[in-house]
């Protein structure tokens, strides 16, 4: 068997001659079919032998005995049973021949075998997918649990913000019946308001029958004006007829007639004078109680007015507001409808993220079943090694059997040259043979080399897609922490409304205490006026009391006017004896009745503007009453002074003109006590009307105020049912904020259990990466320590090889010499002859 080193022909043959129970295995390689792994295995080894053959002078191999002799090969000198060695300057080998006796076991590849360990790494990698499976399977689940709880939390809030808008829109109802009822109230304003028009236009056509009354008035106190005049008339002749009496002091029968008809004519205009004046206070009563009823309609029509300007405010405020609760609801609504598509976006976005997350673990379980499958195969890879190791092991154990063997075929070669011509020959194919297992096994080595390199490149793809999946495992971590804090804006948001509401609600409270508030002032405000009443009731009994005592006062005039009626018939009698006084008298008193005359002109011209100035005049009127009392207890000191200053013969005149002053003075007395009949009737009338106005008022008052009542009680109901649902409204509140607080800290839990088993996982892979680093990393340096044994071994084997075949050559020239053989002095490749005894 020939090995091609590239140097020229082919080496000549080995003959080994071996035991027959030492088994040969012979690999047979042509040179035409060589692989490329081969010619690269070779190449290497043209390297390693350049280089040995650069260091082979700084070693040699050598027996352990420490002797300095050049080395002689046997049969010159042999040693059996010592151990060969060779030192070099980084590597050393030893060579222990196996003992003669010992019989060395064949180690055959079906003893390398690895489908046991095949069989258990796929049990242990299903093992492994089923345990990878299972916890995806629970990460799944627990996500799902997650999502499930925070789709029920978003349902729960979805249902808080539901009875909130439904608990807006009652109260939105609540607010359109109150507008309908204002409406209600307005429109009856409005048909009060119309009544009041109407009423003004009836009080338009009242001024024209007032207007009207006014000129029948006027003519009334011309009528009245025209009595007064012929009443003068009448009392200036009957004082000329006195006059005359009195200058003539006797009496005829005509003067008689003539003075009793005056008298009568006299008492007769007074009594036309007293009818109109009775006619014109009537009319001047009426007047003044259509003016009364006049200003009574228009005060009615302005708090009417006023009354429809507050409830048009208040349908404007109402409206306003209910505008406002209007926008409230759309704002919520829209703010409701935001959140349910970030509800959806944030469910879209889980899905999405289960979906990638099962998708990641997939993968990364088939990553971590590739990496799983690709340390199997690193071990597989190890155990061919290791086996290839084995083998090569035993190709030198075989070798060193071999040489053992050449050794004792050297001793042989004495007693017979031919047989160790065969065994030499048979040793240089077993040589030739072990040189070629060497290839294979160098071969073999390259090839697990490169397939280690294949692994190392694809171990290093995984650790690269393994850093990018833990980065994109990063990017959807920080995805859900930006979706868990939307979730927290979100959930802020809510609260913020929540407290609006509150704020809302608080505000309702404030304005049901100023309502509260109001009715409290109306009560007390009715109380006055309960008060008023009770005193203006007490006035009209006052009132009713002084007219019984004019009215009294009345009767006596009367009586007091009757008496001096027959006073003045009895008077008539003694006037007609002193005509001549009376005449006298009688033209003072025509100066006095054009005094008069000229006064009652001067006051009806004073009464025109009767209708305006007749409230302001009533005062004026008392003052008048008073300054006329007061003249009277004057002129009646003065009559009395007169009297008694007076003659008898006057005595007579000055009765006369007492009797006449005190007809006056009871006619004035009279008068005055008419005028303050009619203000004490205008008062009564005007106190019964404020009376009614008063009832009517406070009947108006009776009901707001009932209806204030139904209103504050509806209002408390409100505010108690606000109430009960604000305090239900922050129980739930603080009920969600601690389930909120609950879950956060589940949350927080579960995230740091879960970065806990993920830094855990981490640190495993990590470890387990570093360990089949150092793995590989070892494996390298035992294939690297492997590989240049080899390459020394079977440098020295080249060597041992060379020797063996130098000391065959040398026995073959010597035995020539020897023995004269000139065909074992030839070419080595000459067939072989028997040799000769």
């Amino acid at each position: 068997m020939t090995v091609d080193k590239g140097r020229g022909p082919a080496s000549p043959p080995l003959h080994v001659h071996v035991d027959e129970v030492t088994p040969v295995h012979v690999h047979i390689k042509k040179g035409a079919k060589k692989s490329a792994t081969a010619r690269a295995v070779e190449e290497k080894l043209k390297d390693s032998k350049a280089r040995s053959s650069r260091s082979f002078g700084m070693g040699n191999v050598r027996p352990t005995t420490s002797s300095k002799e050049p080395w002689v090969p046997a049969p010159g000198k042999s040693t059996k049973g010592k151990k060969f060695s060779w030192q070099g300057p980084s590597h050393s080998l030893e060579i222990n021949p196996p003992e003669r006796d010992t019989v060395h076991a064949t180690m055959r590849l079906e003893d390398l075998d690895g489908d046991y360990d095949d069989a258990r790494f796929g049990q242990y990698e299903k093992k492994i997918d089923s345990l990878m499976t299972e916890v995806g399977t629970l990460k799944t689940e627990r996500e799902l649990e997650r999502t499930k709880r925070m789709a029920e939390r978003a349902k729960e809030e979805l249902d808080i913000s539901k009875r909130l808008l439904e608990n807006q829109e009652e109260e939105i109802t609540d607010y359109k019946e109150e507008l309908e009822m204002t409406e209600r109230e307005n429109e009856q304003l409005r048909r009060s308001v119309d009544m009041l028009r109407n009423d003004t236009d009836l009080t338009r056509a009242e001024k024209a029958v007032v207007k009207s009354e006014r000129e029948r008035l006027l003519k009334k106190l011309v009528e009245v004006e025209l009595d007064a005049g012929a009443a003068s008339k009448q009392v200036t002749q009957l004082r000329d007829a006195v006059n005359k009496l009195r200058e003539e002091k006797r009496i005829s029968s005509h003067d008689s007639k003539i003075l009793t008809k005056q008298r009568e004519l006299l008492l007769q205009k007074l009594e036309d004078f007293e009818r109109t004046n009775a006619t014109l206070r009537q009319m001047l009563r009426d007047q003044h109680k259509s003016e009364a009823r006049r200003e009574r309609s228009e005060e009615q029509r302005d708090v009417l007015l006023r009354k429809l300007t507050q409830s048009d405010a208040d349908n404007q405020r109402l409206r306003v507001l209910a505008v406002e609760k209007d926008e409230e609801i759309g704002t919520l609504r829209d703010t409701l409808a935001s959140e349910r598509e970030q509800l959806r976006s944030v469910t879209d976005l889980q899905a999405s993220v289960a979906a990638t997350r099962g998708h990641l673990q997939n993968q990364l379980r088939k990553r971590e079943a590739d990496c799983n499958r690709m340390a199997v195969q690193l071990r597989q890879a190890e155990n061919r090694a290791e086996q290839q190791q084995i083998e090569v092991d035993h190709v030198q154990g075989l070798l060193a059997a071999a040489k053992e063997k050449a050794a004792a075929d050297k001793e042989a070669l004495k007693r017979a040259t031919r047989v160790q011509k065969d065994r030499a020959t048979r040793s240089e194919d077993a040589v030739e043979r072990l040189n070629m297992q060497l290839l294979e096994s160098e071969t073999k080595l390259a090839d697990s080399a490169m397939a280690s390199d294949q692994w190392k490149a694809r171990v290093e793809k995984l650790t690269r897609e393994k850093v990018q999946q833990e980065t994109e495992n990063a990017v959807l971590s920080r995805r859900i922490d930006d979706l868990e804090d939307k979730l927290k804006e979100a959930e802020m948001s809510m609260r913020v409304t929540a407290d609006d509401l509150n704020h809302k609600l608080h505000s309702k409270s404030t304005e049901l205490t100023t309502l509260k508030l109001e009715n409290d002032k109306l009560r007390s405000s009715l109380a006055t006026v309960q008060d008023k009443l009770t005193f203006a009731t007490s006035e009209v009994d006052q009132l009713k009391t002084s007219i019984h005592d004019y009215e009294s006062l009345v009767g006596e005039y009367k009586s007091q006017m009757s008496k001096s009626r027959r006073e003045a018939l009895d008077a008539s009698l003694q006037l007609e004896q002193e005509q001549q006084q009376r005449s006298r008298r009688e033209q003072e008193a025509v100066k006095e009745m054009d005094i008069l005359r000229n006064h009652l002109e001067r006051r009806l011209q004073e009464l025109e503007p009767l209708p305006e100035q007749l409230r302001n005049s009533e005062q004026k009127l008392l003052e008048a009453t008073e300054k006329l009392l007061a003249q009277e207890r004057r002129f009646s000191e003065q009559t009395k002074v007169i009297s008694d200053l007076s003659t008898k013969v006057e005595h007579q005149t000055e009765q006369v003109e007492t009797m006449r002053d005190k007809w006056h003075t009871a006619q004035d007395g009279n008068r005055s006590l008419s005028a303050q009949m009619e203000s004490v009737q205008r008062r009564l009338q005007e106190a019964e009307d404020q009376n009614k106005e008063l009832h009517a008022i406070i009947a108006k008052r009776e009901e707001t105020i009932h209806q204030n009542q139904l209103r504050l009680e509806d209002k408390t109901r409100e505010n108690s049912s606000l109430t009960r649902q604000l305090e239900q409204a922050i129980s739930d509140s603080r009920r969600l904020e601690e389930e909120g607080r609950e879950k956060a800290i589940q949350r927080e839990r579960n995230a740091q259990a879960r970065i806990m088993d993920l830094e855990s996982q981490l640190n495993r892979i990590k470890g387990e990466v570093h360990q089949t680093k150092r793995a590989k990393e070892d494996a390298e340096r035992k294939f690297n320590s492997q590989l240049y044994d080899l390459k020394d071994r079977l440098e020295q084997s080249h060597s041992t090889n060379r020797s063996m075949q130098n000391y065959v050559q040398f026995l073959k020239n010597s035995y020539a010499n020897v023995f004269g053989d000139t065909s074992l002095s030839g070419s080595p490749l000459r067939g072989h002859t028997p040799l000769r005894t």
